[in-house]
């Protein structure tokens, strides 16, 4: 369901992704048929908002990736804000969707993220 900004997007540090947000075949399926991607997002205001967004799901993957809504939108998709029902904290989850669906965008969606690093709550 998609709700009303509580936040503006600049306040996004970080969008983190994790599992086969890196997979080119599963980003192109997963935008055939839902036209966005999910992504869990940390705060300026978080003490440590990569954190806070791999809580937010939680994100079980070992390792994530991260990227912001600013690198995202120089690459033409667009940021909403979702609610994540069952989440533990359903207001951080974020939907990327492209101006276009296409392998071409896959490939500029992959190319925004930082290479994976471990996922912080796995360390707690």
């Amino acid at each position: 369901m998609t709700v009303p900004l509580s936040r503006p997007t600049s306040a996004i540090v970080v969008a983190v992704a994790g599992g086969l947000l890196s997979d080119p075949d599963f980003i192109l399926e997963k935008l055939e048929d839902d036209g966005s991607l999910s992504l869990w997002v940390g705060f300026d205001e978080d003490e440590d908002p990569l954190l806070a967004a791999c809580n937010a799901g939680p994100i079980p993957n070992g390792k994530v990736r991260t990227t912001t809504p600013r690198q995202l939108a120089e690459v033409g998709f667009s940021i909403v804000f979702t609610r994540a029902e069952g989440a533990i904290d359903p207001d951080r989850h974020v939907d990327a969707t492209p101006s276009t669906v296409d392998l071409g965008a896959v490939n500029l969606f992959i190319q925004c993220f930082d290479e994976p690093i471990a996922n912080p709550r796995r360390a707690k």
